[in-house]
Order: structure tokens, then sequence, then C-alpha cells
């Protein structure tokens, strides 16, 4: 997303990133206390949270990085052409999945921004 500032690419409480029309956006969720006591749960019983990006990403690869300036955060690629990716790029919203828990965040941006996000990524 293009930045007000030169101090970020945070759009709330998460960020997309990607080389023009590459067809793969490198995201960033900030994670929150209930994302990480579901982890920190699954871990104790030895198992691995199921991951889904909202509406069609299912079984996201994904690692978590502890981040100086914004704390705990999950890291993972999606296709740029996915029906997840159209549909922030039609509302603004993040919507995801970990394990039980379905939890929503808008942007910052507006629809335009992130529609004009979404185009740049897409492959042409």
């Amino acid at each position: 997303m293009r930045a007000s500032t030169e101090g970020t690419d945070m759009v709330g409480r998460f960020s997309f990133k990607c080389r023009a029309h590459s067809g793969e956006v490198e995201t960033t969720i900030i994670l929150d206390k209930g994302d990480l006591g579901e982890i920190g749960d699954l871990i104790k019983r030895d198992g691995a949270p199921e991951f889904r990006m909202l509406p069609d990403l299912d079984n996201l690869e994904f690692k978590i990085e502890s981040n100086n300036m914004y704390g705990w955060t999950m890291l993972f690629t999606v296709d740029a052409g996915s029906e997840f990716m159209r549909s922030f790029g039609r509302s603004g919203q993040l919507r995801y999945r970990l394990g039980k828990t379905t939890r929503q965040y808008g942007t910052t941006a507006g629809k335009d921004d992130a529609a004009a996000f979404f185009d740049a990524c897409s492959k042409k």
C-alpha cells in the first residue's frame, strides 16, 4: 500500500508488499493476544494451527516472527489473483480464520487504494 508517510507501509494490523505484476503478495499480520493464545494452546497439544484466508485460501504455510516494532507477526505469501485478494480489493477488509476463530480487520487506506494495490500486484 502507498503510505502517507515514510514511516510504515502498515495499514492497520496487516501489511502487503509485492513487486509490480509479480502475481505474489507478501502478507504480514500483527498477531494479537487471542491469536497468540490459540497458537500456544495448539503447540501445547502438539497440533498445527489451521490457518485460512477468507474466502478461499486454505492451509497456507506461514511463519511467526518476533518484530521489535510490532511484536509477534505472521508472514505468508498469497496469490494476487486469488478470490481473497479480489475481495480485499473490493472491500478493503482482511478476513482470516486461525483455528476456530475468525477475525476481520479493515484498512486505514481507502477502497480505491486497496483496489489499486490489487491491480498493481496482479499478473498482466
